[in-house]
C-alpha cells in the first residue's frame, strides 16, 4: 500500500514538474499560431490595427480589440514563407499586432509587431523582419484591397 502511494506521489510530482513548462498559461491558439507563422514571441495578443500608408501619414482602417482579433490573427497565421518571390518595393498597408495596456501583465515577451502588406490580385504579400510571406486569403473586410 505504501509503495502504491509513493508511486502516485511520484507521478503527481513529475506531472507538476514537467507538465507546466509553459511560463504563460494564458497563451492561446492565437498566440501559438501567429508565433509559429512569423517567428514572433507573443504571450498575449489582444489588439490589431490596420493602416493605409500614405506620404508620411497613416490612415486608420480598422481597430480591433479583445476577442474580436481572433478572425484576423487566424487568417494571417495561414501565411507561408516565400523564398522564391522578391519582396515588393512598397507596402501600402500596415498591420500592427500588439498587447493592450490591460494585457501587459500577461505578456512577458514581445508586445508589438508591424506587418507590411501589399495586395496583388488574390495574393497578399506580407513583410515581417525583412522576410517575405504570401497569403492567399481575403483581407478586404479589414480594409485591405
Amino acid at each position: 500500500m505504501l509503495m502504491r502511494i509513493n508511486f502516485v506521489l511520484a507521478i503527481a510530482l513529475a506531472a507538476l514538474l514537467f507538465g507546466c513548462s509553459d511560463p504563460s498559461p494564458l497563451k492561446s491558439d492565437l498566440e501559438v499560431a501567429i508565433n509559429q507563422t512569423f517567428g514572433m514571441q507573443f504571450d498575449y495578443l489582444d489588439h490589431v490595427q490596420v493602416f493605409k500608408v500614405g506620404n508620411n501619414t497613416l490612415e486608420s482602417l480598422a481597430d480591433i480589440k479583445g476577442e474580436n482579433v481572433r478572425g484576423i490573427i487566424l487568417t494571417l497565421s495561414k501565411a507561408k514563407l516565400s523564398v522564391e518571390e522578391p519582396l515588393p518595393k512598397t507596402f501600402p498597408y500596415k498591420i500592427v499586432l500588439s498587447t493592450s495596456p490591460e494585457g501587459l501583465e500577461y505578456n512577458k515577451k514581445q508586445t508589438t509587431a508591424d506587418l507590411l502588406v501589399y495586395q496583388e490580385g488574390e495574393v497578399t504579400h506580407i513583410s515581417y523582419n525583412n522576410r517575405h510571406y504570401v497569403l492567399k486569403e481575403d483581407l478586404s473586410s479589414y480594409g485591405i484591397e
